[in-house]
């Protein structure tokens, strides 16, 4: 048994619409049927979800089977004007091999896809023993989720962003985190749970609307740094987002340029025009935005050059090592130098030792984040270790577009 979810189809139909929805379930449809042999019984189960009984076939040709259905799937699609980029998971489970009848093989094969989701979309997954009690886990835990975020039993973690000149605190990246007593649930499990769970809303409205109270205080000190939202992906279209935000810098009575909203490439590449449409709106309004991870994704130059960005944060992957690798050094120069050719800031990203720290220093980088400088730790700690210690910021530095002085 094929249990199949098309990956991220949700934020799909918020973005293009319903039509276009339908029209990318019909072909995916289409294109697993062509997959499948005339002895295979594919059916829609329901939403986008999918499943496929595989007649009398080994575990081998079973995993073909999957992987032809991945591949025949991820090729784009054409609906209208747009040209889309569709992927799925795929769990897999076998009888008589671990169910012992239809409702098991189709709950065990619901389990598995789950894990593969877990495992970064885009993959295929076999049920095991352990899936199962992974699968019940999650299960209890998406039963709790609504009520912490009601109760407000989500935390944020702020990671310090420092001058490379000096190393003194320029701004936080703020992080939101989930702790319930007897479970571990890192960052991206908790994204995909808002996902899933259709949170959206009410995630924003508290995330926006925590993170700026604990931002007036510190603002009510003078301690004007730099506070950078860190906005899941597939959370930025949401039009909810910029109500809350506009909203809470009300509320709060913090000015708007003193927030940035950290977008990543797949977002921006997720649906262009709206992207521009949204960002425009908010930079209007004051908001700073800072392209995340760059250099992961395929932004092209020029939609880059026509966006409203004011930070270039270059992703871990080229820091890491950097003393010691060649390549990365010169693609990091590249990057330094393209974000000052557009009059932005520059951020590395992932620096976690001294030789790292030197070698970004020396290539012009403006702003650097990292364990080297520190983890990602509660308003306390951050307070205690950097905001309490740190000199005030003026205003005219915040608002500024122009690129910090190295």
């Amino acid at each position: 048994m094929l249990y199949i979810d098309v990956d991220d189809f949700k934020q799909v139909n918020d973005t293009y619409g319903h039509y276009e929805g339908d029209e990318i379930l019909k072909a995916v449809a289409e294109r697993m049927k062509a997959s499948c042999r005339n002895t295979d019984s594919p059916a829609r189960l329901g939403g986008d979800e999918f499943a496929i009984l595989l007649d009398c076939i080994d575990e081998e040709d079973t995993n073909k089977t999957a992987e032809k259905i991945l591949r025949a799937v991820s090729q784009p699609i054409i609906v209208g004007d747009y040209s889309l980029t569709i992927s799925l998971s795929i769990g897999i489970a076998y009888y008589p091999k671990t169910a012992v009848n239809m409702q098991d093989l189709l709950k065990q094969a619901d389990e598995a896809m789950y894990q593969a989701k877990q495992s970064g979309k885009a993959s295929l997954s076999c049920f095991s023993e352990e899936h199962d009690k992974e699968w019940k886990r999650i299960k209890q835990l998406e039963i709790m989720l609504p009520l912490a975020i009601k109760n407000n039993d989500l935390s944020l973690a702020y990671q310090p962003i420092v001058r490379s000149t000096d190393q003194s605190l320029y701004g936080l990246e703020v992080l939101a985190r989930w702790d319930p007593v007897g479970f571990t649930v890192s960052a991206q499990e908790l994204v995909n749970m808002i996902e899933k769970l259709g949170l959206f809303d009410d995630f924003h409205s508290w995330l926006i609307n925590t993170a700026l109270s604990q931002y007036a205080q510190w603002n009510a000190v003078g301690q004007g740094i730099q506070y950078c939202l860190n906005i899941p992906s597939n959370h930025m279209h949401s039009e909810w987002l910029i109500y809350c935000l506009n909203n809470a810098l009300k509320t709060y009575q913090i000015e708007p340029f003193q927030i940035s909203l950290e977008i990543t490439e797949k977002t921006l590449m997720s649906n262009p025009d709206f992207s521009h449409d949204l960002l425009n709106s908010l930079q209007e309004e004051g908001v700073q935005f800072s392209l995340e991870d760059f250099g992961a994704g395929n932004i092209s130059m020029s939609h880059l050059s026509t966006l409203p960005l004011s930070v270039l944060k270059i992703d871990h992957q080229f820091i890491s090592g950097i003393n010691e690798n060649k390549v990365n050094r010169k693609v990091v120069e590249a990057m330094t130098a393209l974000g000052h050719s557009l009059g932005l800031s520059v951020v590395a990203e992932g620096v976690e030792t001294e030789d790292e720290y030197n070698v970004v220093a020396e290539i012009g980088c403006d702003l650097m984040q990292g364990f080297y400088f520190g983890k990602p730790a509660v308003a306390i700690d951050i307070w205690n270790g950097f905001v309490g210690k740190s000199q005030s910021v003026s205003a005219s530095d915040l608002s500024s577009s122009q690129r910090l002085s190295p």
